[in-house]
């Protein structure tokens, strides 16, 4: 991905958005500057780690249990 792709996403995560615009902005000129050294070819491979979440729930519920939320 482009490094400024990737640094205009990177800015528009809500941490960034609190932060306030001159603190952000200090932070991602930094980061810019940091990935050009690793990245002198302007591009960064953005890696996600997912997980997965599982519900059971009981195929009927029974007069005791309460009530399911999903």
């Amino acid at each position: 991905m482009p490094l400024d792709t990737h640094l205009a996403d990177l800015g528009s995560h809500s941490a960034f958005l609190v932060l306030g615009e001159e603190p952000a902005r200090r932070f991602l000129a930094e980061e810019r500057d940091r990935l050009a050294v690793v990245s002198p070819d302007g591009t960064v491979e953005e890696r996600y780690v997912v997980g997965p979440n599982v519900v059971i729930r009981p195929s009927s519920a029974s007069p005791e249990s309460p009530p399911s939320r999903f």
